[in-house]
């Protein structure tokens, strides 16, 4: 049993580290041995508190007890270092960002610093207790290039149930089969639903394009609703696709084929942010984060 001053001293070691980019070493280590043993709270808050993100202006929420705010708490790196990794690579100041699903803004956070005061970023988030949160964190941040919106996306403009589990409300999904097989407490309630053509036909959108999609199964809904936003105004996209949630190979086949008729190819991300490989459907076996760029074809 390791002492809890000791603790205390290997916590602020690790998090006086966080704002200085380290090996891959490092991180399988300590993410493996220490902070299995740092998540005691006694030690460490359960609760979200900013947590400072490298090569970022703003730090990002962050509760160390969810397995995707690791990363970012004790690393200052996101889960998903291959789509922030991207996003550093492909987007530039100037630039617009659409979150859909954006939880508690990592993704939507680091775009902000990215596309700076000049550029914009809109994040949609149904569940109205993580989107107050980020609310008032763009307020007290000043992020001006930031807005929120506290509904979700779908096929028409309607109500529907958002459901979640009582123990974490960070998966929350309007997708009917994303937790048949789950067997914690299942908590839910109405939400409201609009387009995407009604919500970014209003708006102004600055410089290139990119849409993040993270749904957790409801992303075909998602794109039904906003078929002229994305043959008009989406440069590039990077949509989570999880087989089992959408009814297996011919939902990720719908998907494809609704990016397709709009323009874009599909592409595979690396883990440095480069554009891996073209994709067809019956490469999604798991989940997976695909990339559709408008009218762009590999080097054969």
């Amino acid at each position: 049993m390791i002492k809890k001053w000791i603790k205390k001293i290997l916590l602020g070691v690790v998090l006086s580290m966080r704002r200085v980019p380290t090996p891959n070493w490092y991180h399988h280590f300590f993410s493996q041995r220490l902070v299995p043993i740092l998540l005691d709270p006694s030690v460490l808050k359960h609760e979200l508190s900013p947590a400072p993100l490298i090569g970022c202006k703003y730090p990002v929420l962050c509760n160390p007890y969810i397995f995707t705010h690791i990363n970012p708490f004790f690393f200052g790196k996101l889960y998903q270092t291959h789509l922030q990794k991207y996003i550093r690579r492909s987007i530039r100041a100037g630039d617009t960002v659409l979150d859909i699903g954006c939880n508690v803004g990592h993704i939507s956070t680091f775009a902000s610093h990215i596309v700076g005061e000049n550029g914009l970023v809109i994040a949609c988030e149904p569940n109205k207790e993580l989107a107050d949160m980020f609310e008032k964190y763009i307020q007290s941040y000043n992020m001006v290039q930031t807005k929120i919106y506290p509904f979700a996306l779908g096929r028409k403009e309607t109500t529907e149930s958002l459901k979640m589990t009582a123990t974490h409300n960070g998966g929350a999904t309007l997708c009917s089969g994303r937790f048949e097989n789950n067997r914690d407490r299942i908590v839910s309630y109405e939400v409201m639903v609009t387009t995407g053509d009604s919500l970014f036909s209003k708006i102004e959108m600055k410089g290139n394009v990119f849409l993040k999609i993270d749904v957790e199964g409801f992303e075909q809904e998602v794109l039904d609703g906003m078929a002229g936003v994305l043959s008009q105004k989406i440069h590039h996209a990077i949509i989570e696709i999880t087989p089992e949630w959408i009814g297996g190979l011919n939902g990720v086949k719908k998907i494809f084929q609704t990016m397709e008729q709009h323009g874009f190819n599909s592409f595979l991300v690396s883990e440095n942010g480069r554009i891996a490989k073209s994709v067809v459907p019956e490469d999604i076996i798991n989940q997976e984060d695909v990339l559709f760029v408008k009218n762009k074809r590999l080097p054969s």
